[in-house]
């Protein structure tokens, strides 16, 4: 029988992280590009369909009016709070 896995995940404001500690050791969990950490970016295509992480980095750079990065610099504050959720492709009204 396996023993208990805890994960920690990082939040950060430029990259997040995901961790597992087995009780012997702890390993980062890589993301589809096989890198530890993901860059904290957000582009929309559409309403329905969202691009996060490198691929959004890159978008964004041709399009910045479709993305976001760090707007976890803005969390706690509603008002930009809400303007972040609306250049996500939020349309409900706040």
């Amino acid at each position: 029988m396996a023993g208990n896995q805890y994960f920690g995940i990082d939040l950060g404001t430029t990259n997040s992280l995901i961790g597992v500690y087995t009780g012997e050791e702890f390993q980062l969990i890589q993301n589809r590009d096989r890198m530890n950490a993901t860059p904290s970016a957000v582009y929309v295509r559409t309403e329905k369909q969202k691009v996060i992480g490198q691929r959004a980095v890159e978008l964004i750079k041709n399009d910045p009016a479709n993305g976001a990065v760090e707007f976890k610099r803005s969390m706690g504050h509603f008002q930009e709070r809400v303007s972040v959720l609306r250049q996500l492709g939020f349309r409900r009204s706040f």
